[in-house]
């Protein structure tokens, strides 16, 4: 699943992938009611490409920022039905609307 966030002339192209879990690697943790507002503070935290978010249990809506992704490092990710993990990619707008139109 993909989805994506905007802000002036920027866009965030993020991938879900839920029960996955990236620790180790948390630039910071806070509370946020939903991805859009998680994938928004990796968007404006230097140094953040992925995010793993508490989505049910204990401590339901812990955002953290993460430094490194599950494809820089597949075997650390773990299983974790309690998470939704999603990595995300930045573009400009233009180049959003060159790939797109490029395809």
């Amino acid at each position: 699943m993909f989805g994506q966030v905007a802000r002036g002339d920027s866009d965030i192209i993020f991938k879900r992938r839920s029960g996955r879990y990236l620790g180790n690697y948390i630039i910071r943790s806070l509370k946020t009611e939903d991805e859009f507002d998680c994938s928004n503070s990796c968007f404006n935290e230097p140094g953040c490409v992925s995010v793993n978010l508490k989505v049910k249990g204990r401590n339901k809506g812990l955002c953290e920022l993460n430094s490194k992704t599950l494809e820089e490092l597949s075997e650390e990710g773990q299983s974790d039905a309690e998470n939704v993990y999603f990595q995300v990619d930045m573009r400009s707008c233009k180049e959003n609307e060159e790939f797109s139109h490029g395809e």
